[in-house]
């Protein structure tokens, strides 16, 4: 389904969906660019957004990783300036602020902008699943992140 957003008709897509894509299209054009996180290549990860990426880009690309390998996020911050850290969990206390923490002590003087983070406000999230989707990050939060940075 399509939608207007700021004058130009975009797709509708999952948060899932968006971040897949996002992360397809950005490894098809860089080929130095690459995907990390906890069971990524084997399973899709646990929201199953890197499904087929194993199979698509072999087995240096999407990388499994347990403990968090802190200086590999580094050393492509040092290559971008940039970091966007996207997840379904409260922007506070959780994943959010820890990798932000971490990459503010080991590549903080690398970044040219900001760190933005994507996820859900400091609110609690609604059981119904109408109001859940208010709360949820989705692709049109990622892609406002992205533009922010530049």
């Amino acid at each position: 389904m399509s939608q207007q957003h700021r004058g130009q008709e975009t797709e509708e897509l999952t948060y899932r969906e968006a971040i897949q894509s996002a992360m397809v299209e950005e490894m098809e054009r860089d080929d130095d660019a690459f995907l990390m996180g906890e069971d990524v290549a084997e399973f899709g990860g646990v929201f199953g957004a890197s499904q087929g990426m194993l199979d698509q880009f072999g087995e240096e690309r999407p990388r499994s990783l347990s403990p968090l390998d802190t200086d590999t996020i580094a050393e492509s911050v040092r290559k971008t300036g940039r970091l966007v850290v996207a997840d379904e969990s409260w922007v506070s206390y959780g994943t959010h602020a820890e990798l932000v923490a971490r990459l503010s002590q080991e590549a903080f003087y690398d970044l040219d902008a900001p760190i933005q983070r994507v996820g859900v406000p400091d609110v609690h999230v609604p059981y119904a699943p109408e109001l859940e989707d208010e709360v949820l990050p989705d692709g049109e939060d990622v892609r406002d992140a992205v533009e922010r940075l530049f």
